[in-house]
């Protein structure tokens, strides 16, 4: 026990020291089925080789609102506790453009009879590009004016390349999960003063049968991202025979989200949710969208009994 204590301080030591993801933060709606995304260390649930394709279109409606591209794959090697995967994700933000690219490595150790730890490591490269032919300057708008300036900047202010880090735990079982991951970027534009980006991901889930057809699940999230961003989500969804996800979460003081999840072959499925604004936001807004399709290869025969059973932490 003393050797667990002293590996979750560590781990708190490391969120509170280096953190960053993105200079601009990414955002979901399906904190359930994303936790891939925010945390290196989640995948260790996973029992077979699985694969995520993700589109969000954020405050649908407003110009220039963002819009996200997302895949991530994990590959589990069994023989040693351990996994690896890649993932990548596209920001667009009217003439702003960020796409991150990652590989990740996972592990997992058993603290107990029925508990278990997992790490994750994280290193990427973070590419930033600014369309230029959409800057809108005093000049372009009257170029007979002796006022103002085209703002010729060298090409390293309009595109620039980020190396990140980042780090990740989860400790869980067959019903609950929790973790909190950190990630640490550099800052490659030397137009600007900030030497790096910080911010820190807390999750955590359980999962109840309440009969032979249903279970429902909890998840909650918290994050504390560059800008003085904090955000607090919790929600909960119930799973019809193995087939059905649905359900409703809240950020507090933003919005409120709804999602459904559905089998729809032997490997893959399909969700869609719905994030209506709680903010001021929703006068200018339709909402935000989100889309997402799974595939997980393998049914896990020859894995062992526990990951068999966390298969619903997943699904």
């Amino acid at each position: 026990m003393q050797k667990l204590y002293s590996i979750l301080f560590l781990c708190a030591l490391w969120s509170i020291c280096i953190t960053g993801k993105s200079q601009l933060p990414v955002q979901f709606s399906q904190i359930f089925k994303t936790v891939d995304f925010v945390n290196p260390a989640y995948s260790v649930i996973e029992n077979s080789f699985s694969a995520k394709i993700l589109y969000r279109n954020q405050w649908n409606g407003l110009k220039g609102s963002p819009e996200v591209y997302g895949f991530t794959s994990f590959l589990p090697i069994e023989r040693y506790n351990m996994g690896v995967g890649i993932q990548g994700v596209n920001v667009k933000r009217g003439n702003f453009s960020i796409s991150n690219v990652s590989s990740n490595i996972n592990i997992d150790l058993q603290v107990s009879n029925s508990n278990y730890l997992g790490f994750g490591l994280q290193f990427g490269v973070e590419y930033n590009y600014i369309d230029k032919d959409k800057i809108i300057t005093y000049k372009s708008l009257y170029p007979e004016s002796n006022y103002g300036s085209n703002y010729d900047f060298a090409n390293s202010f309009y595109s620039f390349v980020n190396p990140c880090a980042g780090l990740g735990f989860l400790y869980y079982n067959t019903k609950f999960y929790t973790g909190v991951s950190s990630y640490l970027m550099i800052n490659g534009n030397r137009y600007t003063e900030v030497d790096f980006y910080q911010g820190t991901y807390a999750i955590a889930g359980t999962i109840q049968r309440l009969n032979q057809a249903w279970r429902i699940k909890e998840s909650m999230q918290a994050r504390f991202l560059p800008g003085n961003i904090r955000t607090y989500e919790a929600g909960i969804n119930f799973l019809y025979n193995d087939e059905v996800w649905f359900g409703v979460s809240n950020r507090i003081n933003e919005s409120v989200i709804m999602s459904c999840d559905v089998k729809i072959g032997p490997v893959s499925r399909l969700a869609f949710s719905y994030e209506a604004q709680l903010t001021e936001l929703k006068r200018f807004t339709y909402g935000s969208f989100e889309m997402r399709l799974d595939f997980r290869f393998g049914d896990g025969k020859h894995n062992d009994e526990r990951k068999q059973k966390m298969i619903y932490l997943l699904n």
